[in-house]
Parts: structure tokens; sequence; C-alpha cells
């Protein structure tokens, strides 16, 4: 008798310590949920150039704009959570989505700094640090470890630093940053290329979300003449020959 009440006391215990659990991720995943709030580029820029004791110069609220969106990526409630394979970051749907957003268009932006908007038209020297850059933003949002994803995308944070302390630098010509019409274009092109992108996913999600709804309110054995003949004989006075799906037959003469 008492090893049954022991049995059935551990078989609470651990039904309320799994419920718990469950709970507490629940309640986790809802408060990871939140999206980092927007922040204003020149707010940003001022805030981080006092921090470094830095005086801005061309180029410098993009970096710093590339630099503080990393540091929210990885900073936000949660961390990153794309590249989770525990509860309750492995649940979420919403967040990794964002996340891989951000992390694409840190790639374009890394992308542009890298062969356009650090080098002149006459020059093919890449800057080092942002070659790093781009190769640290590539790595696969899934990647959990060996490498994690989360630390190679701060490494890239840290040559973007590293690419502006030389950039700030008036001794050194090694870091440049060309605000030109042409190079801004290039950047535009790519976004351009994304947004198409994603506006012709949408399109071919929504198709298929609705001929799936329309296949699930349908019955696949629907008959519209079989429908009419019900229908028909629900009339008062109704006669089967009244309501016979076939046609009647036309008289001879």
């Amino acid at each position: 008798m008492n090893v049954n009440v022991k049995m059935r006391n551990v078989g609470l215990g651990v039904a309320a310590t799994f419920g718990v659990y469950l709970l507490v991720t629940l309640v986790l995943g809802i408060y990871w949920s939140s999206e980092p709030d927007a922040f204003d580029p020149m707010v940003a820029t001022a805030a981080y150039a006092k921090k470094v004791n830095q005086k801005p110069v061309v180029g410098y609220v993009s970096t710093v704009t590339g630099i503080t969106l990393t540091e929210r990526l990885l900073d936000k409630p949660g961390g990153f959570t794309a590249n989770d394979i525990f509860p309750p970051g492995a649940w979420l749907d919403n967040m990794p989505a964002f996340e891989e957003g951000v992390v694409l268009q840190l790639r374009d932006f890394a992308l542009v700094m890298r062969n356009d908007w650090s080098r002149s038209q006459s020059q093919s020297v890449e800057d080092e640090d942002l070659l790093v850059v781009q190769g640290q933003y590539a790595i696969d949002t899934d990647s959990w470890a060996f490498p994690s994803a989360e630390g190679e995308y701060d490494k890239g944070a840290q040559h973007l630093q590293n690419y502006l302390v030389r950039l700030t630098d008036t001794d050194a010509t090694d870091a440049q940053f060309y605000a030109r019409a042409d190079n801004l274009a290039e950047w535009l092109a790519l976004v351009q290329k994304r947004l198409v992108h994603s506006r012709s996913n949408s399109a071919r999600v929504l198709a298929r979300t609705s001929r799936t709804s329309i296949s699930q309110v349908t019955p696949a054995h629907a008959n519209p003449h079989h429908d009419r003949h019900n229908a028909c004989r629900r009339r008062p006075g109704a006669t089967a020959t009244m309501c016979s799906s076939r046609p009647a037959a036309s008289p001879t003469h």
C-alpha cells in the first residue's frame, strides 16, 4: 500500500514539475516574442560617438546603424532564437522570422559596404575588416554551434567597429567611405530585389492557403445535381418524376 502511495506521489510530482515547466516556457516564449523597439539612426549615432569618443565623418551613420542593428538583434530578450534547439526558442515562429529578416538586411549592407561604399571607382583593394564582416554575416541563421550564428554576427559587428576606428582616424587613409549616387543605387537595387522576392513568396503562400481553404470547405464528393434533387424533394407536393435530375424526354412527332 505504501509503495502505491509513493508511486502516486512521484507521479503527481512529475506532472506538477512538467506543468510548471510548460507554464514557464510559455511565459518566456511570449516575452521573447516582443520585437525590439525601433531606433533613430541619428540618435544612436550620437550616443555611440559619445561613448567611444569619436567624431562622426562621412559613412559614420551607416556603419553605426549596422553595429546597432546587430547589437539589438543579439541583446534583445531571449537573445538570438533562430538557431535555438530547446524550448521556448525552438517553439517560436514570428521572432525567428524577424531575426532572419534583419540578418538578410545586414548581409546586403555588408555586401555593398565591401564592394561599393568603401571603394572608389578606380580602387581595386578591398577593406580587410569589411571583407571579414561579409563572411561573418553570411553564416546560416540555423547554425547552433561550431560556429554559432550569434557568435559570428557579434564578430562581424566588432570588425565594423574596427573599420570605424580607421575611418575616423585623420592620419589613416586605408579606410574610406564614398557617398556617391551610384553607390546608393547599388544598395537600392538589392533592396528592390528583396522586396520583389518577398512579394512573390507572399503571393504563392496566399494562393496555396486559399486553395487549401476551398478544398476543406467543399467536400470532395459534392455533386450539384444531387444537391438540387434533394432540395426539390423537400418541396411540398414534389414527385420523384418532377425531381429527376435527368432531363425530360422530348415528345416524338
